[in-house]
């Protein structure tokens, strides 16, 4: 197969594999990727404007160019799932250590507020148990597809006080009803933190409600150039602009979105 074959294949059939080896090999998410050439050390690839190259293990004969773009792509997507999947699992190892959540909403009239809720789970979901007193309920009641979360690095454990480890998510939420599943949710809490410091006399009181919370698209930054886009699919993409390679950084990762795709903490 000549090489002016092997562009044309690759660049009529294979975009996305060609945009997988731009944000393995030089960690960033292409819009527009072209094949310009290959030797026997590897692909040279045009990325929204930029010189991407992406190497053979070891040097090819011209004869098995086409054996070895299989070979390297093969390689590249498993690679990958791997460490998007370690990753996940560092994500819920995070959120583990949270018995409350930061919490951004939007008021009737367009103002944002910030707040923190107690942070409850149960089967693979994420709920808050807010009072009808605070502004953040009726925010939520008003806007519920208009708010974000918020977990952050204690600054006393952060290598860096500009580069805390933190995870954002866009949420929308569901007031739950006080039924069976409510008992559930709450014993699973009080299993959790204990029933003093008010909680167990909380948990009778009409006005505090359950509120369910739907996680959509999240951003987890480790650190500096560690910036990672968490999809509604659960697949991860690399934030790092004009850095080097993501997964040259140690992970340790993992999917944890169980029964919520959506849900990084459903482990």
């Amino acid at each position: 197969m000549s090489i002016e074959t092997i562009l044309t294949h690759m660049n009529e059939h294979h975009n996305k594999e060609l945009k997988d080896l731009v944000s393995h090999f030089a960690g960033f998410s292409a819009n527009d990727v072209r094949l310009v050439d290959v030797s026997n050390n590897g692909l040279k690839i045009i990325a929204d404007n930029r010189d991407v190259f992406a190497p053979f293990p070891s040097p090819v004969a011209k004869e098995e160019y086409k054996n070895a773009i299989i070979s390297l792509c093969m390689s590249i997507s498993s690679k990958d799932s791997k460490q998007d999947s370690a990753l996940l699992d560092e994500i819920h190892s995070f959120i583990s250590g949270f018995n409350t959540i930061l919490l951004s909403s939007l008021s009737k009239d367009n103002k944002a507020h910030i707040s923190y809720a107690p942070l409850l789970r149960y089967e693979n979901n994420y709920y808050i148990y807010i009072s009808e007193m605070a502004n953040h309920c009726e925010n939520l009641r008003t806007n519920p597809n208009a708010s974000q979360v918020m977990f952050i690095e204690d600054e006393r454990d952060a290598n860096s006080i500009l580069a805390r480890k933190r995870l954002t998510y866009d949420i929308s939420v569901e007031f739950m009803p006080r039924d069976e599943l409510f008992e559930k949710v709450f014993d699973a809490f009080e299993a959790k933190v204990g029933k003093g410091g008010g909680v167990s006399t909380v948990r009778g009181m009409s006005d505090f409600h359950l509120v369910k919370l739907n996680f959509m698209l999240g951003r987890f930054v480790k650190g500096f150039g560690q910036a990672y886009l968490i999809k509604q699919d659960g697949s991860i993409e690399h934030l790092g602009g004009k850095g080097g390679n993501p997964h040259g950084n140690p992970h340790a990762h993992g999917n944890p979105h169980g029964g919520n795709p959506h849900n990084p903490h459903s482990r």
